[in-house]
Formats: structure tokens, sequence, C-alpha cells
């Protein structure tokens, strides 16, 4: 048998996080495969790079030039129910809002942010349900395990609604290769070979 450790975090922004590990022992012939499912692409607007990590943001480039982020999402009536969205070699990966403060000028993210990847805002999505059930359908596998972002269930308006055939818990930061948001992870049990 195989032994696979896989530790989710939900963590409790502000606060002392609190993790929650899942191990799971693998007949042979079994990989785990951990998924991120992802509902939102990058839009088509300006191209936001940051110059340090970190979950709180001020100055930034956008589009090349140099600005206040908390200004730019202010002036441009930008909604931040929809995230920012990094290329990461490839992969969408979500980085919420909590908080834009006009007050500090300060941006305040669920997930951090890197230097030299490239953030546009998301395109909005609609109707959060039929958008997870589309891109859930094209895989037949039942995940042994699988947890949706909070703000999935609260932008998303998804009290009594399906997520596709995903059951399992909302959760508060997702952890898969890294914390992200707004996705649902799920952990596939699939024959090698």
């Amino acid at each position: 048998m195989q032994h696979l450790k896989i530790t989710m975090c939900w963590a409790a922004l502000g606060r002392t996080p609190s993790c929650a590990a899942l191990h799971v022992s693998l007949p042979a012939g079994k990989m785990a495969e951990l998924e991120i499912v992802n509902i939102f692409e990058s839009g088509d607007g300006d191209v936001i790079r940051l110059e340090e990590a970190g979950f709180r943001v001020t100055e930034c480039l956008v589009g090349g030039k140099r600005e206040n982020l908390a200004d730019y999402i202010l002036r441009n009536g930008i909604q931040t129910e929809f995230p920012l969205v990094g290329d990461y070699n490839g992969c969408s990966v979500n980085v919420s809002f909590q908080n834009v403060d006009a007050a500090t000028r300060a941006v305040d993210l669920y997930a951090p942010v890197f230097p030299g990847v490239d953030y546009r805002f998301a395109r909005p999505v609609e109707d959060y349900s039929s958008a997870f059930a589309l891109a859930l359908a094209a895989d037949d596998c039942e995940p042994a395990f699988a947890c949706n972002c909070i703000l999935n269930y609260l932008y998303g308006k998804l009290e009594s609604k399906k997520t596709g055939s995903i059951t399992g818990p909302m959760t508060f930061g997702e952890i898969a290769h890294q914390l992200v948001n707004q996705t649902l992870v799920r952990l596939n049990l699939r024959d090698v070979g």
C-alpha cells in the first residue's frame, strides 16, 4: 500500500489558522490526484503585476504603469466578488478580495500574490451552479473528498443548489499545492496504468 498525506487548511484570516490533515492509505494500483476546479477565467483588462509577495497590496503595476490598486479598483467600479486570476505557469489560480479600503488605499486579499505573475480581474460568472456542473461534467471520476470555497457559496448564492455531483464542506481557504480561493478542490483516486 502507498501512503498519501494531504494537509488541507481552513484559514481563519486575521486569527490563528486551523488545519485539518487527511491521511489516506492507497491500495496497490491506485494513485491520488489533487485537482483544482476553477470556474473563473482571466478577463481582457489590464495586466496587474506585483513587486512584493503578500496578502496586502498598495502599489502595483497596472498595464505597465505604477498605480495604487485600491484607487484603480474604486475608480473603475470593479466588482471584487470576482477574483484576480493569476497565470501560474499555465494554471489559472484565483486570489480573492477581502477588503478594499479607500482611507488607507490598501487592498487586503484572502490568498497571497507574487511578483513575476501576470494577474487580471476575472470575467464575471453569472450562474455558479451551472458553471461548476459544466466544469465537472468532463470527468467521470467520483472524488474521494472535495471542498469548495465559502466565497463561491456566498457570491454564487449556492444555498440549496448543487455544484455538479460534488458534496463536501464549504471552506475558508483551500490548499491545493498552495492557498487558493474561489475554487473547488477535489481528491480523486484513479487506477494506475
